[in-house]
């Protein structure tokens, strides 16, 4: 099996913030027996995006993306998925539950744009986020596996290790 990893933000291009995510990725998926072929960082830009996961998806057999999942107006992934794999955004009633608990939990009130963390692809499987927010995303069509995590790095490798590695072995 061969991979390809998409790191998605702004910050990482102009140098705000070091990629750390696709160099935990390599070596994990090495561990795995599954070769990251290609490594690619794109900006927020939804076109840029799914230009970057077309291609990544027409030379891979795996793409894991980390990145642009947030709540915020930048964080186009799951939008740029939707034309990839023809399909729209819904909301995800158990996905806004476990946004709420979140908040709740620490005893802070939900900010209005946290909705937008419930909006999933429709027939994605959604990867619950034990450490945040943003949920994960898993996709499979024939022989293709793609998985979109988020950025943030505690984050990603919780739900890599608690949901992508099992799917993987």
């Amino acid at each position: 099996m061969e991979a390809e990893i998409v790191t998605i933000g702004d910050e990482l291009l102009l140098g705000t913030v070091v990629d750390t995510n696709s160099a935990w990725l390599g070596q994990e998926l090495s561990q795995l027996g599954v070769m990251a072929k290609y490594r690619t960082t794109v900006r927020d830009d939804p076109e840029s995006i799914e230009d970057a996961l077309r291609r990544a998806l027409s030379r891979a057999d795996l793409v894991i993306t980390t990145g642009g999942l947030g709540p915020t107006v930048d964080d186009a992934t799951k939008r740029s998925v939707t034309k990839i794999m023809k399909t729209r955004l819904v909301l995800d009633h158990r996905v806004l539950r476990a946004v709420e608990r979140h908040f709740e939990e620490r005893g802070a009130p939900m900010p209005v744009i946290s909705t937008q963390q419930a909006l999933v692809p429709q027939g994605a499987k959604v990867l619950y986020n034990p450490v945040g927010t943003a949920p994960g995303l898993f996709f499979s069509s024939g022989e293709k596996l793609l998985f979109l995590l988020p950025g943030v790095p505690a984050e990603m490798k919780s739900m890599f290790e608690g949901a992508v590695v099992p799917v993987l072995r």
